[in-house]
């Protein structure tokens, strides 16, 4: 940022943890954090090398062996001695070149060149205190020297431990109050997850959502994402709310890299830096609470996503059926820039790595047609995937589609968002159960006469089914729909791949009931489940996907129920997994309801039963403890059947 060129873009500073809490393996990766993080910088670094003028700093922060901190620049070899380095000298001072190999969309793998400027060593705490103090002093003299027609800088935050000298937020202010003519300096913050329990979420306007703790510090530390952030974000297709921050929590790889790649929307940002997304209009949808996800959905083909005619409601016939909106809008592929290539590079140009890329992979799955069932078995007659004399385990899913409007146009209301879970559950259980499972479903709302809607059957290529084998469920989808997955491509890129999806459940949202006459129901199914299956396991698995919202006695009347099937002994056992309407921070498997903060969620966790297999779980899952209840808020229930559950 020198005062003689008016047109330099500005400065970057990468702020990165390197306590021994980054030697531990990423979540959804196989690296550990540390060497995920690198790769993912050394890459995104490699694509500023064209952008003329830009300052880039890299600093680390970790305690050395005396406990003291050790904050400070990471460039090394010929960059050695720098806090700040132009881009267009990345090119020629790499500390080295590695032959590493990168994931094709194909299933297959090349050698490519990989360039490596930040190669970090992990020990100790994390100081964070003293590394924004240290981030603030070298920050103070760029802009003190800076042209004043500069961009003003953007700090990119990487962490996963708590601090260990106090809170930095001080200092952060101090760097967030540094500016420029085209406005105030900015911090973003990552923090990586320590547990798949707990889903990501991103660039949040509420600290609701946030668990208490390390996440909520960095929302309170984190600048709101002006327009350039907030579009290069949109065409990722990420959701962005009005008044959003520069904040990720439970950070998975594809998190990661977006979030460096905000490098580039930074780096063509110009004298938009500083610009607010126009705030929306007094028509515009209330903004949802988005986390993170690593899919983009297209429902494929048009016009096919109007569910079939709903099965008769017990004791009177059944609404009309309104068309159900799809899970997800329809979405077009994003356009990435052309990433270098392995071919020789023009002169001038940065050197020609093979970095980080995105492609789009046709569709080459085949779709699967489910056959039809010609004579649907009775409700109770033993499905057709199990043997005679193998062990079977129930689950049913109890599924709540009631919301506070049920005629409100709104696509996201929380049950699409429960309905969504609970195809994704029915689909693992069929990949992870399979002939060991027996499964039910009972769907429940308020119908318009005010009477519950409680629906017990499967529906499409399994209607009139009740329980259906593991082994089965993958036959008897309503229709399969088209999505694209983001993955990594190993060198700090994405490819992102074509996948179907099977959808099992697809029902219009309902008014409020009450939820006795489902758990009613699921006591008369288990005990006729149990008396014509000589080989049950028990206890059966009820899982409740609720938006959280019942009366007392009646969370008090289905524990009751389920756990008192058979007297003197277990044979049920009851989850929650609920998804707020509200904001509300994610809790998973908690052995405590101190922390809720809501007495309607507070009651659900007393309804819950222990969590099975969670003292085998313990090893691999140290969050949990033997007090750890079955259930999940604002998250995944991703523990529901166990390795070793039959």
């Amino acid at each position: 940022m020198s005062a003689a060129s008016a047109a330099s873009p500005g400065c970057v500073l990468l702020l990165i943890e390197e306590s021994a809490a980054m030697t531990a393996q990423i979540v959804d990766g196989l690296k550990s954090r540390s060497a995920s993080v690198a790769t993912f910088v050394n890459a995104n670094l490699a694509q500023l090398q064209t952008h003329a003028g830009l300052e880039i700093g890299l600093v680390g922060y970790r305690t050395d062996a005396s406990g003291s901190p050790f904050v400070g620049s990471r460039w090394a070899g010929p960059l050695a001695g720098s806090e700040f380095v132009p881009a267009d000298r990345l090119g020629g001072s790499e500390l080295r070149i590695e032959n590493r190999t990168r994931k094709l969309p194909s299933g297959g793998s090349e050698e490519v060149s990989f360039p490596i400027w930040y190669d970090p060593t992990t020990e100790g705490q994390a100081p964070r205190k003293a590394a924004f103090e240290h981030a603030a002093r070298i920050l103070t003299d760029q802009v003190a020297k800076a042209h004043p027609g500069t961009m003003p800088p953007l700090v990119l935050h990487i962490c996963t431990d708590v601090s260990s000298d106090g809170s930095p937020l001080e200092a952060v202010r101090s760097i967030q109050a540094l500016t420029t003519n085209l406005g105030s300096s900015l911090v973003f913050h990552l923090q990586l997850a320590l547990g798949s329990g707990v889903p990501a979420a991103c660039y949040l306007a509420t600290r609701a959502h946030i668990p208490q703790g390390l996440g909520r510090d960095l929302f309170d530390a984190a600048s709101i994402l002006t327009l350039p952030f907030v579009n290069a974000l949109k065409e990722a297709k990420v959701m962005v709310n009005s008044g959003a921050r520069g904040v990720v929590c439970h950070a998975r790889p594809l998190d990661l890299q977006r979030f460096l790649s905000l490098l580039k929307a930074y780096a063509g940002a110009g004298s938009m830096i500083g610009k607010t997304p126009p705030s929306p209009g007094p028509n515009a949808p209330p903004p949802v609470p988005v986390a993170s996800s690593a899919v983009r959905a297209t429902v494929r083909p048009p016009g096919k996503s109007t569910p079939p005619a709903a099965s008769p409601a017990v004791g009177k016939p059944a609404e009309p059926v309104r068309p159900a909106a799809p899970a997800h809008p329809s979405v077009t592929n994003p356009t990435w820039p052309a990433q270098p290539t392995a071919a020789a590079s023009a002169p001038g140009t940065a050197p020609a790595y093979a970095l980080a890329d995105e492609t789009v992979v046709p569709s080459a799955v085949i779709e699967s047609v489910p056959t039809p069932i010609s004579e649907p078995s009775l409700s109770m007659t033993p499905s057709m995937g199990a043997s005679s004399n193998e062990p079977r385990r129930a689950v049913v899913l109890v599924l709540d589609r009631t919301v506070t409007d049920a005629d409100a146009p709104d696509a996201h209301n929380v049950w699409m968002r429960l309905q969504e879970r609970g195809n994704e559950i029915l689909s693992q259980l069929a990949k992870s159960a399979g002939a060991a499972c027996e499964v039910a479903m009972i769907v429940y709302g308020g119908d318009v006469a005010g009477q519950v809607d409680l629906r017990s059957e499967f529906e499409g290529p399994l209607a009139g089914r009740v329980f259906v084998n593991g082994e089965e469920i993958g036959t008897g989808a309503l229709r399969t729909e088209e999505y694209e997955e983001q993955l990594s491509n190993g060198v700090g890129g994405l490819i992102t791949l074509s996948r179907k999806k099977q959808i099992f459940l697809d029902h219009p949202p309902a008014a409020s009931c009450s939820c006795r006459p489902a758990f009613e129901e699921v006591c008369r199914l288990l005990r006729e489940w149990i008396q014509n299956t000589p080989q049950a396991v028990r206890p059966a698995i009820v899982l409740h996907l609720t938006r959280g919202k019942h009366d007392a006695d009646d969370l008090d009347f289905a524990a009751a129920a389920v756990r008192g099937l058979e007297p003197g002994t277990e044979s049920a056992v009851l989850y929650h997994l609920v998804l707020t309407e509200q904001p509300m921070k994610s809790f998973a498997y908690p052995d405590r309801s101190s922390d809720f903060g809501d007495l309607g969620i507070a009651k659900l966790w007393e309804a819950s039963s222990l969590l099975l297999g969670r003292e085998a779980l313990k090893e691999s899952r140290p969050f949990l403890s033997d007090e750890s209840r079955g259930i999940v808020i604002n998250g995944k229930f991703d523990l529901l059947w166990p390795e070793g559950a039959v």
